[in-house]
């Protein structure tokens, strides 16, 4: 845009024109008032509080450029800089709802929400946006074919290692116990054998390996 000179009065204060430039990717942020005195030497004016001298004064407009909001999956991503979303967004502007990203989804987790919320905050710097994730829980459920008092259920976090949470061994007289072994279904059979260490995102059926011990032989049972 252009702007034509303007003319004031010596020691009245004046309104300066409304700005006419644009810049693309910039937001007008104020004026830099200077003049040159009678000593050759360069003078700051504060825009609002001064009145005209007696030397021409010039005028140069101040632009800010536009900032960046950058959103990341966690601290993690953050850390190695893997950015989930950006935009940019013009200084002191709000931010709405529609500017927000779709929250991010993982296997096993729930999104815990953006920090900081940005929505209806107005931006005046480059700012970036932490969400965090929760670990789901899944039911185990322990079968004791020998001993279905002995039955139970746990819930054990997606990702975690299902040995270390499980609890103690049962004890049945007559049997020895030699391990569980996990499924997908409470049949227990081959079709459904959960062969993986870490919990998955639903539920899973630990079935106790019992061997009976009784007086002159050993005999397996299979549930």
């Amino acid at each position: 845009g252009t702007m034509a000179d303007q003319t004031f009065t010596y020691g009245v204060a004046q309104n300066l024109r409304t700005i006419a430039y644009t810049r693309t990717g910039y937001t007008f942020d104020g004026w830099t008032v200077t003049y040159t005195d009678g000593d050759q030497n360069q003078q700051t004016l504060t825009p609002g509080t001064s009145t005209m001298p007696a030397y021409a004064v010039t005028y140069s407009a101040k632009w800010i450029g536009d900032l960046t909001v950058t959103y990341y999956e966690d601290v993690d991503a953050q850390e190695n800089n893997q950015v989930y979303a950006s935009f940019t967004i013009p200084y002191n502007e709000v931010v709405t709802s529609d500017m927000i990203p779709a929250d991010p989804t993982r296997t096993g987790h729930t999104f815990g929400g953006w920090e900081p919320d940005l929505t209806g905050m107005a931006i005046t710097q480059d700012t970036e946006v932490v969400g965090s994730f929760s670990a789901n829980e899944y039911k185990l459920y322990t079968i004791v074919p020998e001993d279905h008092d002995q039955d139970g259920e746990t819930e054990i976090p997606y990702g975690e290692v299902i040995d270390e949470n499980m609890p103690d061994d049962p004890e049945v007289d007559g049997f020895e116990f030699l391990g569980w072994v996990y499924y997908t279904s409470d049949a227990g059979t081959d079709d459904y054998l959960y062969t993986e260490e870490t919990m998955p995102d639903h539920a899973i059926y630990a079935i106790a390996q019992m061997e009976a011990v009784p007086a002159g032989g050993v005999a397996k049972l299979v549930p």
